[in-house]
């Protein structure tokens, strides 16, 4: 899924992959980065469950051993902002290895270290959802919950695939994408707008403040963005406090990426006017289920009840419960896009 970055920095190399708060990085000096961490997990000699923990300092590191993890054949543990989540989702997954950005001078460095508290597995053994040709490749805390013990979805290698090329296709993304994520740097949303952007070539644009509107705006300005993924919420708090600001950049985004939750029909309006080239996108997919339908409402502004169509081989339907008054029920996902299961809750996987 990774080689087209290595094609990039092949066939562009000074191209900017990423640009975070003024600092820059190429292809070449991201594929740089992910070979010199590959050399160092290869020489550990790991077995495919083991699990390396990454820790969230520096993007470059963060994005580059997340790619590392995946070609090598281990399973990734993003940690967050929050340490005593992070602390959770290492003690809980018995994480092997933590990488951690170091400083050495003027230089930032990796180095992947031991956890010390790793044989704390061997009194519970922990249970890894495994299917036929669909390896784990990466762990995400559940999204739609808080605290700190969340449950921990393993994601195997066929959704990641699957959603990424779906989404890539829909929004017929190319190489002139110059993309600002203002969503925060650990859940499924931004890790899929990072496969999508790299994956076709194109620039991402991350600030460790992203959800701070004013910084924001200053970067898509800054750095000329023509595209900007975030939570709906981040959208609607642009539009209801720098609506101006926002029409300024009207002929500059050429695409909006919305997440899961609905957008209100007054403000989808202003969108599509206040951008009227751009195509607006909004996802439905919980963590468990990654990017099961997508909708542009660009082609379809008339339809903002709907949560689009599947990608192809997705099956969506609702049990309805006939004692609901609001005739609503559960949804049942059936695809490739689904994730294998949670980590330690061999129970839950088989509901």
């Amino acid at each position: 899924m990774f080689n087209e970055i290595f094609n990039h920095s092949k066939n562009n190399p000074n191209k900017i992959a990423i640009i975070t708060e003024n600092k820059k990085c190429s292809y070449l000096e991201l594929v740089s980065l992910i070979t010199n961490i590959e050399i160092k997990i290869s020489s550990l000699k790991l077995k495919d469950t083991d699990i390396i923990a990454v820790e969230n300092k520096n993007f470059f590191h963060f994005i580059a051993a997340s790619i590392a993890i995946y070609r090598q054949g281990n399973i990734c543990l993003p940690l967050t902002q929050d340490k005593d989540l992070s602390s959770y989702l290492i003690k809980e997954s018995n994480a092997k290895y933590l990488l951690r950005s170091i400083k050495d001078g003027c230089n930032l460095k990796f180095k992947l270290k031991k956890i010390k508290n790793y044989s704390y597995r061997k009194i519970f053994p922990k249970h890894i959802p495994m299917r036929k040709n669909n390896k784990p490749v990466i762990l995400y805390p559940t999204s739609g919950t808080s605290g700190k013990k969340r449950k921990i979805v393993v994601q195997g290698k066929k959704a990641l695939i699957s959603s990424t090329k779906y989404i890539t296709k829909f929004m017929k993304l190319n190489s002139n994408l110059i993309e600002f994520i203002g969503s925060p740097p650990d859940n499924v949303f931004w890790y899929g707008r990072i496969r999508c952007c790299l994956g076709v070539g194109g620039t991402i644009i991350l600030n460790h403040n992203s959800t701070n509107p004013i910084i924001a705006l200053n970067e898509i300005n800054k750095n000329f963005c023509n595209a900007i993924s975030a939570d709906t919420s981040f959208h609607l708090m642009l539009l209801k406090f720098f609506k101006k600001r926002l029409s300024d950049l009207s002929n500059q985004i050429k695409w909006i990426k919305l997440s899961s939750q609905k957008i209100p029909e007054e403000d989808l309006k202003n969108l599509l006017s206040i951008f009227p080239k751009s195509q607006i996108i909004m996802g439905y997919g919980l963590t468990e289920a990654m990017r099961t339908t997508l909708i542009n409402y660009r082609k379809n502004p008339k339809k903002i009840n709907s949560v689009g169509t599947t990608q192809k081989g997705v099956k969506i339907k609702i049990l309805k419960d006939n004692t609901n008054l609001n005739n609503s029920g559960q949804i049942i996902i059936k695809g490739d896009n689904l994730a294998l299961g949670y980590l330690n809750s061999k129970i839950q996987t088989e509901k």
